[in-house]
């Protein structure tokens, strides 16, 4: 039976998977026009409106404007029903220094049941690649040193997490808070995407799989 342990091996190494976007926004025109308030999203302030000022993707971003928990809400809810791990991304950037009081207030999803906070990062952004499975993500609170780039936030939320919920749909929203003065901030490029095998790989594992038994069927009449 040692023929087994080589074409296992050459099973797991061929298989392979695809990211498959399940949502994305970035806030080009069309459809979002500078000054207007983002397309597909509630906000709750109608200074938060699209600038071509900074983008990290594209020319334009959501510019947020100084004030007590800013909150922009996607008007729609993304399809979870493909199945597969669950990859959010997001770009957040801050104008001016950031109190500990200020900065990313809330990250959250709405699974069917209620917001979930994923991401909480106040005072200067840190950025965070990292896996969400029940607890909020809570990075440093230190006060900002000035104006900063944008910074990547990566989200991975597996499977068996919200079909455990028993989630079909998510729904995104942000909560950003600031004081007075120049402390406002951007948000762009959102994407949604999830993480499912390549479709040939399917067939190619039938067909090993199918030839493995073959195989296994002939040396037991040998022996």
């Amino acid at each position: 039976m040692r023929i087994i342990y080589p074409i296992v091996f050459l099973i797991s190494a061929l298989t392979t998977t695809q990211a498959a976007t399940l949502f994305s926004d970035s806030f080009e025109n069309p459809p979002d026009v500078v000054g207007n308030n983002p397309v597909g999203w509630t906000v709750s302030n109608p200074g938060i409106v699209i600038t071509n000022a900074v983008a990290s993707e594209g020319s334009q971003s959501v510019f947020i404007p100084n004030g007590p928990n800013r909150t922009t809400t996607q008007v729609g809810t993304v399809d979870l029903t493909g199945g597969g791990d669950l990859t959010f991304s997001f770009d957040y950037g801050v104008d001016d220094t950031f109190e500990p009081s200020d900065g990313l207030v809330a990250f959250s999803i709405d699974f069917g049941s209620g917001y979930q906070v994923i991401v909480n990062d106040m005072g200067a952004p840190d950025g965070v690649n990292s896996i969400y499975s029940g607890t909020t993500i809570t990075l440093s609170d230190a006060a900002g040193s000035g104006a900063s780039t944008f910074l990547g936030y990566t989200i991975t939320i597996e499977e068996s997490y919200y079909t455990g919920l028993g989630a079909t749909t998510a729904q995104l929203r942000y909560i950003m808070n600031s004081g007075g003065g120049s402390e406002s901030s951007h948000l762009d490029n959102v994407v949604v995407s999830t993480s499912i095998p390549e479709p040939s790989t399917y067939g190619l594992m039938m067909a090993i799989g199918g030839g493995l038994l073959v195989m296994i069927r002939r040396r037991i009449r040998q022996s």
